[in-house]
């Protein structure tokens, strides 16, 4: 992949004249910083408009309110069927090698989710860092975010309590995938269980958790 030209294509339309530091890229698009802001072009999407139309909606909302950590306060903008996003940069862990994370703060990621009545459908450790206050962010910004749903919801929720059960396990991508598909439709915990918990345990801790979530 030829990430030069799309770094051009982001300087061009950002109006930036030195290199970028490249941070990686994913299924959509590429990131860069220049350790004021974070860039991202995306130009792996079918429907690039329909994609800009969608995060401006959620900019907008992010923006517009106070106290909102789930995601960055981005900028989302459309030229030349590019979807260009940038957002401040701040000083990050990856969340893999973090401390562990407390389960409070995933609580508190889903109740930021519930406030700003979007969800995300492919919550996933890669795409979370973690602060130096120790909150949780969401970097992938792409066509994973849509609007809220009850079914949605109940599946990100799970996700989310599956991702705050195993941080500490020494899991492949694929293999943390799959026990994070296992509970997309419901409560099973089978999978999970494997690794030294008891799934009636299990099913009992979520239930508290899913309650703590809907308090607020």
């Amino acid at each position: 992949m030829d990430y030069k030209k799309y770094e051009t294509k982001v300087m061009t339309h950002f109006c930036l004249e030195e290199r970028l530091i490249f941070l990686g890229s994913g299924n959509e698009g590429c990131v860069w910083t220049d350790k004021k802001n974070v860039y991202k072009i995306i130009y792996n999407s079918r429907k690039k408009l329909e994609l800009y139309w969608s995060l401006l909606s959620l900019s907008e909302t992010i923006n517009a309110l106070n106290g909102i950590h789930v995601l960055p306060k981005f900028t989302v903008s459309f030229a030349n069927n590019f979807v260009f996003i940038f957002y401040p940069y701040e000083e990050t862990v990856n969340f893999i090698d973090s401390n562990k994370v407390t389960i409070n703060e995933f609580i508190s990621l889903m109740q930021q989710f519930k406030k700003i009545c979007w969800v995300s459908w492919d919550l996933q450790p890669k795409n979370f860092r973690v602060t130096s206050k120790g909150k949780i962010i969401i970097i992938d910004i792409g066509r994973s975010f849509i609007p809220h749903s009850n079914y949605l919801f109940g599946s990100m929720c799970r996700r989310a309590f599956v991702i705050y059960k195993l941080q500490e396990e020494s899991l492949g991508e694929d293999d943390f995938r799959e026990c994070l598909n296992s509970v997309n439709k419901d409560e099973n915990f089978s999978l999970i269980s494997k690794f030294g918990f008891l799934e009636t345990d299990l099913k009992k801790e979520y239930a508290k958790f899913y309650q703590s979530v809907l308090q607020k």
